[in-house]
């Protein structure tokens, strides 16, 4: 998984599958850019998954109970822009979970095949 703040994006690159301890890992990196995004007011997340969006039921259930810890917390971008291609293994089956994960945690998200809409959403979505 890889991390990067551009401008007011939180950018992820994330190749799967995925288990419990990367999701948990993954959250320890994200924690230490939450103070240079909450700087920034309002920022976005986009989430690109690369290669496979395999998840065990374990580790899905962990990134919701992320994401709900994390907005109790006050910490959570403004709007979630889901990257899974069509060659991504397991996005036609798995899509609709990881959207429900942040939408159950009160996270507007939404689900993108290519980068360049997704991102362009997002945008839109943060306002300048």
């Amino acid at each position: 998984m890889e991390l990067a703040v551009l401008d007011r994006l939180n950018v992820i690159e994330a190749k799967g599958p995925f288990n419990l301890e990367l999701v948990k890992a993954g959250d320890v990196v994200q924690e230490k850019l939450d103070a240079d995004l909450q700087a920034k007011g309002r920022w976005g997340t986009l989430l690109i998954f690369t290669e496979s969006a395999l998840i065990s039921f374990e580790a899905l259930a962990e990134v919701e109970h992320i994401l709900k810890r994390r907005m109790a917390k006050g910490i959570c971008p403004q709007a979630v822009a889901l990257v899974l291609g069509p060659d991504v293994e397991g996005a036609s089956m798995l899509s609709s979970h990881y959207l429900k994960a942040y939408t159950n945690a009160g996270i507007n998200a939404r689900l993108f095949e290519q980068r360049a809409a997704a991102q362009d959403w997002l945008i839109k979505e943060i306002g300048e």
